[in-house]
């Protein structure tokens, strides 16, 4: 119910789905599969602190077993908000031309999220190990524009079955969109009166 109510906050805003195959060597060098999933969530809030700034909205959920029960290597699956950000500019200060063109056509919102977009793929690539290891990621927009249930409930297909080697809480929910999903619960809960509880964070 929680990452439920998490993807609701998510699907207001742009958002991009991913999938993350760590190295075995990544694998084995870490010796279990919680410090697998530690590692990788603190190499991605670092990333992502480190390109956005005040940390995006995200979650993973780690398996190790394929829509058919199959057991395959550990990986992740979850999803990212994804932030507008500056456009690049030459050294005389203008926007690049791919991205003027983008502006031109899309406006400069929309500029700004897809050079967001490419960033996150980017960050993304390089978040299952050493820049130079071979690994497999991949990501994409929602098919959906506001929610993506069935993506949500494919991340956590295999959260209960039993894994002689995944640790017993296999989900992560970084803290900003913890926090939201928590307001957006007591408004669901409690009605009108919650919404004093969000201050100047009511948009």
């Amino acid at each position: 119910m929680k990452l439920q109510i998490a993807a609701l906050c998510l699907a207001e805003h742009p958002y991009m789905q991913f999938r993350i195959t760590p190295t075995k060597a990544l694998v084995d060098s870490l010796g279990t599969t919680e410090g697998l999933k530690e590692y990788l969530r603190d190499r991605l809030r670092t990333r992502l602190r480190r390109a956005f700034g005040p940390e995006p909205w995200f979650f993973f959920a780690i398996e190790d077993r394929s829509s058919e029960g199959e057991v395959v290597a550990p990986h992740i699956h979850g999803s990212v908000r994804i932030m507008p950000m500056p456009l690049p500019r030459t050294q005389a200060g203008h926007v690049r031309a791919r991205w003027a063109r983008a502006v031109d056509r899309d406006g400069q919102l929309k500029a700004e999220l897809a050079f967001g977009k490419l960033l996150l793929k980017l960050l993304l690539r390089y978040s299952a190990g050493p820049e130079r290891a071979a690994h497999h990621s991949w990501s994409r927009v929602p098919y959906m524009s506001r929610s993506n249930p069935e993506w949500v409930s494919y991340a956590l297909k295999n959260m209960y079955e039993p894994s002689a080697d995944l640790p017993e809480r296999r989900m992560v929910l970084s803290r900003p969109l913890g926090q939201e999903a928590k307001r957006l619960w007591e408004l669901i809960r409690r009605g009108e009166p919650a919404l004093s509880q969000w201050g100047s964070n009511v948009s």
